[in-house]
């Protein structure tokens, strides 16, 4: 299954990532993160270097929209959670 995540950079964002690379049955497809957009995860967090991923990205409805993904995990603040969530709804 591919996933997007939403967050990425936070201490929930890296645990998430650190689970979904080992199960056999999801694949990241999409980091998100405003704080640290246009990154490589590899220069903000130099031990994660199993996978190489795409730069960071500023969260958006229409980025997530074009990237081929099944499920989209929240690993934000909950009020910025709130605020995505009325935004993906629409």
């Amino acid at each position: 299954m591919k996933c997007t995540i939403i967050g990425a950079t936070g201490y929930t964002g890296i645990e998430l990532i650190r689970l979904l690379e080992a199960h056999p049955s999801f694949e990241i497809v999409c980091l998100m993160s405003d704080s640290m957009a246009g990154e490589s995860m590899h220069n903000v967090f130099p031990f994660m270097n199993k996978k190489t991923y795409s730069s960071l990205s500023f969260f958006s409805v229409e980025h997530l929209m074009e990237t081929e993904t099944d499920m989209v995990f929240l690993a934000t603040p909950s009020g910025i959670s709130k605020h995505y969530l009325e935004q993906l709804q629409n």
